[in-house]
């Protein structure tokens, strides 16, 4: 995941963010990468501080947004977010969303992939930020 900041709007600072995921598919037809925001944050019991997200924590979509889609051949998806200042322990936000967590999958017709880990955030209940 790159993220790159811009000025649209010539205010002397990035007012906004376009990130971009790429991948690498062996056989991409018919098969589409979604992106998701991940609302919640599933630290490993026990842990603090924890990431928010590891691998084989179940992700039942009410915890789930769809952020992006795109045809895996394309090899990348890109989308563009108001620039967000200092979120807590999550990774990303805008005025209506708070992201704990980032992930993908690979989708066609006979079901999906299992979800990647793109960028977690930190669970902590003692930090200030």
């Amino acid at each position: 995941m790159t993220i790159k900041g811009s000025d649209p709007t010539n205010q002397g600072f990035d007012t906004h963010l376009k990130v971009t995921i790429s991948w690498k598919y062996a056989n991409p037809d018919g098969v589409r990468i979604r992106v998701y925001g991940v609302t919640a944050c599933l630290p490993p019991a026990g842990r603090d501080p924890a990431p928010c997200l590891v691998k084989g924590t179940p992700l039942p979509p009410r915890v789930r947004e769809l952020i992006a889609t795109a045809a895996a051949a394309r090899g990348k998806v890109s989308w563009t977010w108001p620039s967000w200042d200092d979120v807590g322990g999550a990774v990303m936000a805008d005025a209506n969303h708070v992201y704990e967590s980032i992930v993908v999958a690979a989708y066609s017709d006979t079901g999906h992939s299992k979800f990647i880990i793109v960028a977690t955030g930190e669970y902590c209940s003692t930090c200030t930020y």
